[in-house]
């Protein structure tokens, strides 16, 4: 047996979490997208393992998750999705874990790995220079951005929570908490349920923020990356 597959199997980021229409909503991107990350369809699979028709339901773990809100950023460069996976099977080599963009040490050799990548394969950069000939390399801000929202559990480990709105907001993903869904960090009170009380309760932001003993602030940036994700 695989000591990296078995110890895969015990791991509750591997577990199934998520539905392809929740991890798109999340990520900001389309069921179609997702499903052809998982399954594939012209090309190989990005992220998924997983051998299914379209028309089966799929489920997604967290750690699958997290490498699809990092892949989303590299696609919204107009990188191509062939070349997203073929940058995703090189780093899988290069750095030797199943989920390199979920991974703790992506953030500091990402770019290198995707210069390397451009540089064997003459694919298009994924990467931005830090000198002018070239050679230091790091990671796309949008893309670093997204990664820095994800928080881990040891050095050199994988992604286990992951802060939608930022490190600052305390709305956290987390797969132990809430169902993996949405959630205050240390209440486990559901954004959805804020949400429900704004838009259908026809609450205030205030009535909801004494409720819930939160900064209305918070209340305001979670009505908000809603309408952005609904838009």
């Amino acid at each position: 047996m695989n000591p990296e597959a078995d110890m895969e199997s015990k791991d509750w980021r591997t577990l199934p979490a998520y539905t392809v229409s929740e991890a798109a909503k999340l990520a900001g991107t389309t069921v179609p997208t997702v499903r052809r990350w998982i399954w594939g369809n012209e090309i190989a699979p990005v992220f998924g393992r997983q051998s299914a028709s379209a028309g089966q339901p799929a489920t997604i773990s967290f750690l699958m998750l997290a490498e699809i809100l990092v892949a989303v950023r590299f696609r919204r460069r107009n990188i191509k999705l062939e070349t997203v996976r073929q940058a995703h099977t090189f780093a899988c080599d290069f750095l030797k874990v199943s989920h390199p963009f979920a991974f703790s040490e992506f953030d500091t050799l990402g770019g290198h790995i995707m210069h390397e990548f451009s540089l064997q394969t003459g694919e298009p950069a994924l990467y931005r220079a830090l000198d002018t000939e070239g050679m230091q390399a790091a990671l796309p801000m949008p893309v670093l951005e997204r990664f820095l929202q994800l928080d881990f559990i040891e050095e050199r480990g994988l992604a286990a929570r992951w802060f939608p709105l930022g490190r600052n907001v305390p709305v956290v993903v987390d797969p132990r908490f809430a169902a993996g869904r949405p959630s205050i960090a240390g209440s486990g009170i559901r954004a959805e349920t804020i949400l429900t009380r704004f838009f259908e309760g026809r609450e205030s932001i205030s009535a909801i923020a004494d409720d819930f003993e939160l900064d209305d602030k918070v209340i305001e940036l979670i009505i908000q990356h809603e309408k952005t994700l609904a838009a």
